[in-house]
């Protein structure tokens, strides 16, 4: 519940304000002397009246004012949209505090003409709503049409009150629509992505959509963490508490906070779940990249070859960004390869980049020569932009013109480098 509805339990927590539960008297002539006993007897005696225990003041006043919220309103979820003062020492009995063998009670109490007046004030104001702006007024409309029933509702219970709902169908219908258009996404695909010891390259995420924008404010409960409670940001993200580096020893899930939003009405906010899930690292999400020097035949080759060799198809992320990559000097190399593994959320977690070259070497005499070719490969995890794996070879081929003796060469350095990775300790190659 919000301050203002527990501003009881901190009068109790620091002993200010009314102490003993004494009711304001209403004449000029002093109040007659008044024990704990008396005061136990009066409050039991209200036309409405709870104890609380606890195992302090402030926790046993929380405890009766919970008590209280149910007896009255129904639900105690109710002050956390509505700024209700239902108790008020000034007027109201108690509250009166008794303690015994380490055990700490509070009991309070309402007349009935007080409890009427907090039906009236409830009625009367304004729910405190959060969210993004422009869902103010349907949620406002909603949370006043259901309050006002639920007031009418109570005052039946209670006073056995004469009084009308009102209509609450075009309300209903108009928060249906909302909660139809709003999703959540997590911001990597498939899990959250991990090393080979647990360790998360990404702070676990998700967005929240609402009809496919990203969307501010939207107060998202994430399961499985300490802190549960989250807002989605102005680029509609809301990150876990996780920092990259931290092991991530549980899946932890992300829904819209209905009750955040709604208070009791969140039943009709349909509960959405999204997992978010550590998943390990693999080569099977890799993109190849080449050097600006190198051909494009080359590159097409290398692709192939890799593809054939157990990794599967290559992932084709954004051109610029795989360019840049290939292009980039060594200090910028780890930007330009995080680049590629962020906006492919989660599709890529091994980048390949390669250097071929080949030249005429010689002629054996009428139209034969021979080419040599000569190149690197090089394995980044993509996420940090770690250097795994550099293999380098140089192979020579034979062809009746220089077109084929080129295409022979290149093939077999292709399949020398690709032969390299395959075979290299620090490389978990699929199985084929």
């Amino acid at each position: 519940m919000n301050g203002r509805a527990w501003g009881l339990a901190a009068l109790l927590a620091f002993g200010c304000g009314p102490k003993g539960g004494t009711v304001t008297p209403t004449d000029a002539d002093p109040p007659p002397p008044r024990g704990p006993t008396h005061q136990a007897t009066e409050a039991a005696s209200a036309w409405l009246s709870v104890r609380g225990e606890g195992r302090d003041r402030e926790e046993a006043a929380l405890d009766a004012e919970r008590e209280l919220a149910a007896r009255l309103l129904g639900d105690p979820a109710w002050l956390n949209l509505y700024p209700v003062q239902l108790h008020d020492p000034e007027h109201d009995v108690g509250p009166v505090v008794s303690e015994a063998a380490g055990a700490v009670s509070v009991s309070l109490g309402l007349s009935r003409a007080r409890a009427a007046a907090v039906m009236s004030q409830l009625e009367m104001s304004t729910p405190e709503l959060g969210g993004p702006p422009a869902w103010r007024d349907v949620l406002y409309g909603f949370v006043a049409a259901r309050g006002a029933a639920h007031v009418c509702e109570r005052r039946r219970a209670l006073f056995e009150a004469s009084c009308e709902p009102g209509d609450l169908e075009e309300s209903t219908i108009a928060i249906a629509d909302l909660a139809s258009t709003v999703s959540l996404v997590p911001t990597y695909r498939d899990g959250v992505p991990v090393d080979a010891e647990g360790r998360v390259l990404r702070a676990p995420s998700v967005f929240v959509l609402w009809n496919g924008v990203p969307v501010g404010d939207v107060p998202v409960m994430i399961e499985g963490q300490r802190i549960d409670a989250h807002v989605s940001d102005p680029a509609g993200r809301v990150a876990l508490e996780l920092a990259v580096g931290t092991r991530m020893a549980s899946a932890a899930r992300a829904r819209i906070d209905a009750d955040t939003l709604l208070g009791p009405l969140s039943s009709v906010w349909p509960e959405v779940v999204v997992g978010l899930a550590p998943r390990p690292i693999t080569l099977t999400r890799w993109t190849v990249g080449v050097s600006p020097n190198t051909d494009r035949e080359a590159g097409e080759d290398l692709q192939r070859a890799l593809a054939k060799s157990g990794l599967g198809a290559p992932v084709e992320p954004d051109a610029k960004l795989i360019a840049a990559a290939a292009a980039a000097k060594s200090s910028d190399r780890s930007k330009a390869l995080a680049a590629i593994a962020d906006d492919a959320r989660g599709a890529v977690d091994y980048v390949v980049l390669g250097d071929l070259q080949s030249a005429f070497a010689s002629r054996m005499g009428g139209s034969r020569v021979w080419f040599e070719a000569r190149g690197h490969l090089e394995v980044f995890e993509a996420w940090s932009g770690t250097s795994v794996v550099r293999v380098e070879a140089k192979e020579r081929a034979s062809g009746v013109g220089d077109a084929r003796a080129d295409e022979a060469a290149r093939a077999k350095l292709v399949a020398a480098l690709v032969a390299s990775l395959r075979e290299h300790p620090d490389l978990q190659w699929p199985q084929p």
